[in-house]
């Protein structure tokens, strides 16, 4: 077995990245499909097995895990196959070592804080904004899952009273209603009066596109809004926004800013920094494999 060799995966709803990490550096990468049932995903690991030798894997998957029992609550709609499923104790059979599991969200976290846009800082609030809103919570040199293990569900945050319903069915005016690729694109098409995909959206963002822009500026303003609440509840001076919509970072960030000051005291946002993912799509990759190499014990 090789020593200081770590395996990362970071399972989403549509593809899957995993990784080796050797010395903290990526040594291998693939991006393949994601599993579509339970048959795929335990084939995942065994693949896994045969083709690379580690010392211990980390996986990051989008859903609700209870960290002490290791049971998988609730997985996104698409990996609804590993819902009330104890999935730890077959993977380490499969691949004869030891499997640390947690939140896809908390993987990209630890992963920008350990090298990436947080290395060197104890303490900041990561978002991972794509499909919906992620969110990692590290406070002085710890990821904090909480008590039942469920913290940082950041994109449920209210931040339009009597809202759309949101996709988890439960509340109106969540915040991923509206600053997400769906949202995003159901905005633009208001806007536009035709739908466009998020790469044209992006586009048209560069061109300086007077509509785009003030559409992004109005859900930016709500996502800062959504990060003002929670810097009222643990004072914390840097954010830094992850996943696919990072990219869109210059045209939201100023906006951002305005909803953080709209709901925070000046000395709350005093010293805020916002800053962008530096490690991009292999920020879930590393911060799975850290995962693994820090035992598990980087949660708390």
């Amino acid at each position: 077995m090789p020593n200081n060799v770590y395996a990362g995966i970071d399972i989403g709803g549509t593809f899957t990245k995993l990784g080796v990490v050797s010395h903290d550096k990526i040594v291998a990468r693939k991006l393949i499909k994601s599993p579509t049932n339970i048959n795929e995903f335990f084939q995942l690991f065994e693949e896994l097995k045969a083709n690379y030798e580690f010392t211990a894997l980390g996986v990051g998957i989008p859903g609700i895990i209870d960290h002490k029992n290791m049971i998988m609550k609730y997985a996104s709609p698409s990996l609804g196959f590993l819902n009330e499923k104890s999935i730890k104790e077959k993977i380490e059979r499969i691949i004869s070592t030891n499997v640390y599991i947690t939140n896809d969200a908390n993987v990209v976290t630890i992963g920008e804080m350990i090298y990436g846009a947080g290395k060197g800082i104890s303490s900041a609030l990561c978002l991972t904004l794509g499909t919906g809103i992620g969110g990692g919570l590290y406070y002085k040199n710890r990821l904090l899952i909480g008590d039942n293990g469920f913290a940082a569900e950041f994109g449920h945050i209210n931040v339009i009273e009597n809202g759309t319903l949101c996709s988890c069915g439960k509340r109106r005016g969540c915040v991923e209603n509206y600053f997400s690729i769906s949202g995003i694109i159901n905005l633009v098409r208001e806007v536009k009066g035709k739908e466009h995909p998020m790469e044209e959206i992006l586009k048209m963002a560069q061109n300086g596109d007077k509509d785009i822009l003030k559409a992004l500026s109005n859900v930016s303003f709500l996502l800062g809004k959504a990060i003002g609440a929670i810097l009222l509840v643990i004072d914390i001076n840097t954010i830094i926004l992850a996943g696919g919509l990072s990219r869109f970072f210059p045209y939201i960030k100023n906006a951002v800013m305005r909803g953080i000051k709209e709901y925070c005291y000046s000395s709350d946002y005093a010293n805020i920094t916002i800053k962008k993912s530096e490690l991009l799509e292999n920020a879930g990759i590393l911060g799975a494999a850290y995962l693994a190499k820090s035992r598990g014990e980087i949660l708390y």
